[in-house]
């Protein structure tokens, strides 16, 4: 299908579920913010005419090139347009202006992501992992139905003027690959640092998968940095995360944020089994019950 054509069936049918802002979109292509992988490109914006700044993300990849794909976009489109919880970014809206593809609109957020706003030391992550927890378990639970995020990370949280923090890209790596049209050869998985064992070779995700990631965005939140940051390789990351978990990290490294609790809230998320992991609700239970 052609991918003018392709876009304007996309608009003409996900205009029942959400705003098409075709036309009222400015992009300010000097402000690029880079994502850690090539998904989307994130711009600065503006959206009139009330001048609300906006954040545009740009999938790296063509339309979807038929009906049965445009109908999976839609459906996800439909899907997000019903997710209200104070731990989602909520999705304004779409255009297809951009790039000959899909661009997703947001409210721009100035504290950024989760992991830019942790470098401040003087941040205490432990609230944020309270949040993304909270917003995992709004999607696991969804009335609609199970909604998994499938690439949990600190980036792939965005942190609100009050602090909050707020889930967004869930779905987004899994739809990419079954709906847009990508180069060839290419395919987009979760990022590898954050992946269950089982993910690295099934990349549907999954809720176990969820939790998994969660303890490595805990971990990731606490040191400020990814998970097995110091394996310089994706061979080396993916042998580590098949054979062991991480190595806890000094008290140092994490302003003696991560205590013995948390240390056991992340070791819990990391069993091999993904039926060992508990659910996002007994995670919840553990952050009640933390003594600090």
């Amino acid at each position: 299908m052609d991918a003018r054509l392709a876009l304007e069936k996309l608009s003409q049918q996900a205009f029942l579920y959400i705003d098409i802002l075709n036309g009222r979109i400015d992009r300010n292509l000097t402000s690029r913010r880079p994502l850690t992988k090539d998904t989307a490109d994130i711009y600065r914006g503006t959206l009139r005419p009330k001048g609300t700044r906006v954040a545009v993300k740009t999938i790296h990849a063509g339309p979807p090139s038929s009906q049965e794909a445009i109908e999976r976009v839609v459906r996800a489109i439909h899907t997000w347009s019903k997710l209200h919880h104070e731990n989602i970014l909520p999705l304004l809206g779409i255009t297809t202006d951009f790039s000959l593809t899909v661009s997703l609109i947001f409210r721009w957020r100035e504290k950024g992501p989760a992991i830019y706003y942790v470098q401040d030391r003087s941040i205490d992550p432990r609230s944020l992992l309270v949040g993304i927890a909270q917003g995992l378990y709004y999607l696991h639970n969804h009335e609609s139905g199970t909604i998994c995020h499938g690439d949990l990370r600190g980036y792939n949280v965005v942190v609100a003027d009050d602090g909050r923090a707020l889930l967004t890209d869930f779905g987004f790596s899994s739809l990419i690959n079954s709906s847009f049209t990508l180069p060839v050869g290419t395919h987009h998985i979760g990022s590898v640092n954050w992946t269950a064992p089982e993910g690295l070779e099934d990349f549907m995700p999954t809720v176990k998968q969820d939790v998994w990631a969660y303890g490595m965005t805990a971990l990731e939140l606490f040191t400020r940095n990814p998970p097995f940051h110091e394996i310089r390789t994706i061979t080396g990351i993916m042998r580590r995360i098949m054979s062991e978990l991480p190595d806890r990290p000094s008290p140092e490294s994490t302003c003696s944020r991560l205590t013995d609790e948390w240390w056991g809230i992340c070791t819990s998320c990391w069993s091999s089994s993904p039926s060992e992991r508990p659910d996002i609700a007994d995670i919840l239970v553990m952050l009640r019950n933390l003594k600090g």
